[in-house]
């Protein structure tokens, strides 16, 4: 065993024996990134049950802005663009766009949907994506034939919308259980539109020893 490996076990040892209490805050986005953050919180909660676990919701501009206020100790973006002033921990899933879509509407006969799809259509649109441009590269030139009627924040009051107004909402994959007496259904869009998950933390700040526990526990499934 090599002297580094020999200070890890040392300091996983101590760290077993020494009662671990306090928070532990995370904020993200809506995405089926978070099961696997979910799995090493739940992990660390039943290893250290004095530490508090804090989840909470929200798109990237305000996790930031929490992260710098050191109300959070990470943050979780969608996305290929991480600030140098974090450090980052680049996570193996990756969300899809799609459409969310009524199961009635002639467009849920496709199996892709293409940007000449939506021409006319009432679309609403994460408010977050659209601050950050993320569709402007896929909807090129039919960008202004596009009839976007509003936006949203969370996929769930957004599937309620799809679900008594007839609009299409543009959103991440497997956020919305589609059974099948669901009156939504979701196709994907064509080309595929990909964002990678992102784990942040401040460069600044000094991480809890809850918070370091659980970096090291993630790093060790996805490095």
């Amino acid at each position: 065993m090599t002297v580094t490996k020999i200070i890890d076990k040392t300091t996983e040892n101590l760290q077993t024996l020494t009662p671990i209490s306090g928070s532990l805050d995370i904020g993200a986005g809506e995405s089926q990134g978070m099961r696997l953050i979910t799995r090493v919180l739940g992990q660390l909660q039943a290893d250290y049950p004095e530490v508090a676990i804090h989840l909470h919701s929200g798109a990237a501009g305000r996790i930031a802005n929490q992260l710098a206020d050191g109300q959070l100790d990470f943050g979780i973006i969608m996305g290929n663009q991480v600030s140098s002033q974090y450090s980052a921990l680049k996570l193996a899933h990756t969300d899809s766009w799609g459409i969310l879509l009524p199961k009635n509407t002639a467009l849920a006969q496709k199996a892709v949907i293409t940007p000449q799809d939506l021409v006319g259509q009432p679309l609403i649109v994460s408010e977050q994506a659209m601050n950050e441009h993320r569709f402007q590269n896929w909807w090129q030139n039919v960008s202004d034939q596009l009839q976007i009627v509003g936006t949203y924040d969370l996929i769930f009051n957004a599937q309620l919308l799809v679900t008594t107004s007839n609009c299409y909402a543009l959103a991440f994959d497997n956020l919305v259980p589609i059974e099948d007496n669901s009156l939504l259904t979701f196709r994907p869009l064509s080309p595929a539109l990909n964002e990678s998950t992102t784990l942040i933390w401040s460069k600044d700040r000094q991480l809890s020893s809850a918070a370091q526990i659980f970096l090291k526990r993630l790093k060790s499934i996805t490095e």
